[in-house]
């Protein structure tokens, strides 16, 4: 189970970071980009990639950091919502 959502983690922290540096770029004027090599951009690529990754194990990765956390904790769907609640009544 803890590995599910570690993983389902990392995909959401990886989908933001690429995200974030798309819009980043954007905002760039391309001739600030001319004299950045393939080389230097794959590097900064990977070390923002792992501190947003480390930032988001840190901050999820305690107990209650992912389903204690209403902004990334993805509910059940309504009907099983309804037989979870049961089945806590029931111990």
């Amino acid at each position: 189970m803890r590995r599910r959502q570690f993983n389902q983690l990392g995909a959401s922290a990886l989908g933001a970071l690429l995200c974030a540096t798309y819009l980043q770029a954007q905002a760039l004027a391309l001739g600030d980009l001319a004299g950045i090599s393939n080389l230097e951009a794959g590097s900064a690529l990977k070390t923002a990639l792992e501190k947003g990754a480390l930032a988001a194990v840190a901050l999820l990765g305690k107990t209650d950091g992912f389903l204690g956390n209403p902004k990334v904790r993805i509910p059940l769907p309504g009907y099983l919502e309804n037989a979870s609640q049961l089945l806590r009544s029931l111990g």
